[in-house]
């Protein structure tokens, strides 16, 4: 019985720090939109952070209707902060499409939407 009593605490604190143990997949995560109107199409999409003022800019360009706000490329800036994403969206003739803005979060592993929207206009 003695011997149950001293592995009990060893195998408690080996539990424990399994839990701790963080393992990130190989996923890519994005924050977007999807634009809807035929119309008017997107040419630029920028977008600023207000907090601290940076641009976001990303080696990424979305797919066909698609548009990124952020990526996983920005998940260290996003790490342990919620900030706000000012979009801006502009046609080939640099007129103001429209304007929104995302919450915007990061795990240790990957970028996360608070929230925004899904589909534009």
């Amino acid at each position: 019985m003695k011997k149950i009593v001293y592995l009990l605490p060893f195998a408690l604190t080996a539990m424990s720090s399994c839990e701790n143990q963080l393992i990130c997949d190989m996923s890519f995560q994005t924050v977007g939109f999807t634009w809807s109107d035929s119309t008017h199409l997107p040419d630029r999409v920028d977008v600023v952070i207000r907090e601290t003022n940076d641009s976001l800019f990303s080696d990424h360009t979305g797919w066909s209707g698609y548009y990124l706000v952020a990526t996983d490329e920005h998940q260290s800036l996003f790490y342990k902060h919620t900030y706000t994403a000012d979009v801006y969206v502009y046609d080939a003739n640099d007129s103001l499409l429209t304007q929104n803005e995302w919450l915007i979060t990061a795990d240790e592993c990957h970028i996360q939407k608070v929230s925004g929207p899904e589909i534009l206009p």
